[in-house]
């Protein structure tokens, strides 16, 4: 690892010597999206003396705003309909969504976001393999289809791609925004993107809070934070831990995370921030049922330090952020073997530059770059090896990888919202690797509407880059120059849509897409056994998926969205395909939310995934590795009473009941990988002001 370290090294020297000191604190303005990440208004103010300004959020403004120009429809937003703006669309969970919904890991955060799968075998925690799905696509062979991120800035498996999600503190989260298209304007290298926004402390005053929950399987979570803001000044820090025992033996898994998010408004214009946090995390490998008790564990630890500057004017708003993630991750007691491990220390850097410029009201500019480096190794650690019970270590050092990509994009708007309208924008983003080929990625679209109503069509290319697993899984350690044979992996998108808001009452939409690829790299295996990568000829994955939300009546919220999906791909020597692992047929979800005598509340939420499939890509023929599920049907509810006292600074003091999986229905991700049925969590949080 001497020279994975030196790598790293150096990459982070050249990040700092091309980067101004201030740099090393961060925005707060950028990956806020919109949902109050900290409740209530006032905070203390009122505790100001009578006779000293008590300043406000006003004064230092690109605090707690949304710089990406979406504007989020209501407190209560969810992903049911997305939040969209002329570059394309995104939908949302809110910290209160998130609440609702009881989330403890990414895979319950996105239960509810049309075209989205995530698999799961266990309670909470994932095997930190390919687990998370959009449009079916997903890390399921050596690419990064869907990026994951925190901050805006990677945290994924620098190896094969795979999202890590037990990486991920949702309890540290404002909100998740997930991209279910290629948009280069907003992300670079990938088909979808899922972003954790971080906590951060909005108004002026201080917080502190505290919660914890129990229930089935010794499932327990905790979680405690503080935050302060005077002035220019704000602070905030989470500490929080969920551990289970799991439904089924050799299921559990335990998360701790520790979190910190600081933020310094050198004037109304400029600011900075910085974050960092800390994730140790583990979770068991169930057996399949039948099998011998299993052995496997999966270990997570990630530290990751985000710096920002930002800055927001009345006609510009943008940001200069340096990042650094140091991930290990283990697999213990690898193929169920008592002792042997493998290990694969992973370091990403990089530095995110990005300005918005508004020269004239209804025209605006967008430029930025994006310079990212990874490093990894694989550590292969065998005991009792051969007829001599010999131990045994490999050790697989991969290059480092740096992609730049520098990108432009404009928009421009005839008439006004109140009237009819008409947008349009357009931008490009490039891609330098420095062992794959270069390329491009354009996008274009246009917006007609009137008042409420608008219709859309949408063009992106998007564009995936080989990870370092192909060095590993297709005998390419030492032979580079067949490695640069494989083709990054694209896809153009299309997109035409309508929305309909009558803000306050409801709003719907629907919208046809196609993803028609090209080169999408897989495995296969030659006559003489030896596994090589492939680009196939094409793949094709269109559908149609339409959502609503209503609030018509007092304290009533009803949601429901649902995506079709059509498959078709063709590997090139006459093998073909109707569908892919984890893309069902139809997926719908939906919910509901009534506060009643102004305390009491209750929430339900339902999915369905039908003509759902489970397989490995990774290598063969897409008809030998796949197998059709049972479909899914899951409804969850909660109940919850709240109140306050202001006279002891309670600003909410919330107990609540939650149940999943209520109709008891079997499921499952993966054949004889059963989840668990009806189970419960009970818990209490109370927040001080």
């Amino acid at each position: 690892m001497r020279k994975l370290s030196t790598q790293a090294t150096a990459a982070a020297l050249i990040l700092l010597v091309f980067t101004p000191p201030a740099a090393l604190f961060p925005q707060t303005a950028a990956g806020a999206a919109g949902a109050a990440g900290t409740e209530g208004a006032a905070g203390g103010q009122a505790d100001a003396a009578a006779d000293i300004p008590v300043e406000t959020d006003e004064d230092y403004r690109i605090f707690g705003e949304d710089n990406k120009g979406i504007t989020v429809f209501g407190e209560e937003a969810n992903p049911a309909v997305p939040e969209r703006d002329v570059y394309g669309s995104r939908r949302l969970v809110t910290d209160g969504q998130l609440r609702e919904q009881g989330s403890l890991d990414l895979g319950s955060a996105l239960r509810n976001v049309p075209g989205v799968v995530v698999s799961q075998t266990n309670v909470i925690g994932a095997k930190n393999a390919a687990s998370l799905y959009i449009h079916g696509r997903g890390s399921n062979h050596p690419s990064q289809e869907t990026v994951t991120t925190f901050d805006d800035v990677p945290r994924n498996g620098a190896v094969w791609g795979q999202p890590m999600a037990d990486a991920f503190p949702i309890l540290a989260a404002d909100s998740i925004e997930v991209y279910t298209a290629p948009q280069p304007s907003a992300f670079g290298a990938g088909l979808g993107l899922v972003n954790i926004s971080p906590r951060f402390m909005r108004t002026q005053g201080w917080e502190t809070a505290a919660g914890f929950s129990a229930g089935s399987f010794n499932t327990f979570s905790e979680d405690a934070s503080f935050g302060f803001k005077r002035g220019a000044f704000d602070i905030f820090t989470a500490q929080s831990l969920i551990t289970t025992e799991g439904h089924r033996e050799h299921s559990g898994a335990r998360q701790e995370s520790y979190y910190a998010n600081t933020g310094f408004a050198f004037t109304p214009n400029w600011g900075a921030r910085a974050l960092v946090n800390y994730v140790s995390s583990w979770t068991d490998n169930p057996p399949d049922e039948g099998d011998e008790p299993g052995k496997v564990r999966y270990e997570t630890q990630s530290l990751l330090a985000t710096a920002t500057i930002a800055n927001r004017f009345d006609n510009a708003e943008g940001y200069l952020k340096l990042y650094f993630d140091n991930v290990d991750f283990t697999i213990l007691n690898e193929k169920n073997i008592t002792g042997d491990y493998s290990k694969q220390p992973m370091i990403m850097a990089g530095v995110k530059i990005r300005e918005t410029a508004r020269p004239r009201q209804p025209v605006e500019f967008i430029a930025g770059f994006d310079m990212d480096y990874s490093g990894a190794a694989n550590e292969q650690h065998e005991f009792n090896v051969g007829d001599n019970k010999t131990a045994r270590t490999t050790l697989t050092q991969f290059p480092l990888m740096a992609l730049y990509a520098p990108y432009l994009a404009a928009s421009g708007r005839l008439g006004s919202g109140d009237g009819w309208h008409v947008e349009a924008q357009t931008g490009v983003r490039g891609y330098i690797h420095n062992i794959f080929e270069s390329t491009a990625a354009p996008q274009a679209g246009i917006t007609a509407g009137w008042r409420g109503t608008e219709a859309h069509f949408n063009y992106a290319l998007g564009v995936v880059y080989p990870s370092p697993g192909l060095f590993l899984a297709f005998d390419f350690v030492s032979n580079i120059d067949a490695l640069k044979k494989v083709k990054p992996e694209i896809a153009h998108h299309y997109e035409a849509g309508i929305t309909h808001t009558m803000r306050g009452i409801f709003s719907v939409n629907a919208a046809f897409f196609l993803d028609d690829g090209r080169d999408r790299i897989i495995g296969s295996d030659s006559r003489n056994g030896v596994k090589r990568a492939a680009n196939i000829a094409y793949f094709r994955i269109s559908g149609i998926e339409a959502g609503a939300s209503i609030d018509a009546v007092p304290n009533l919220t009803l949601w429901a969205g649902g995506t079709y999906l059509w498959v078709d791909i063709d590997d090139g020597a006459g093998k073909t395909a109707k569908r892919l692992p984890y893309s069902p047929k139809l997926s719908i979800q939906a919910g509901a939310k009534y506060v009643f005598l102004e305390r009491f509340s209750v929430s339900a939420d339902y999915q369905f995934l039908g003509g759902l499939y489970w397989g490995d890509l990774m290598f063969g023929a897409f008809t030998d590795y796949m197998q059709r599920l049972e479909d899914h049907h899951v409804l969850n509810a909660r109940a919850a009473f709240s109140l306050s006292r202001k006279a002891w600074n309670i600003d909410k003091a919330e107990i609540f009941a939650q149940f999943n999986n209520i109709l008891n229905r079997r499921r499952e991700f993966r054949p004889d990988q059963p989840l668990p049925g009806f189970n419960f969590m009970a818990g209490l949080r109370i927040t001080f002001k």
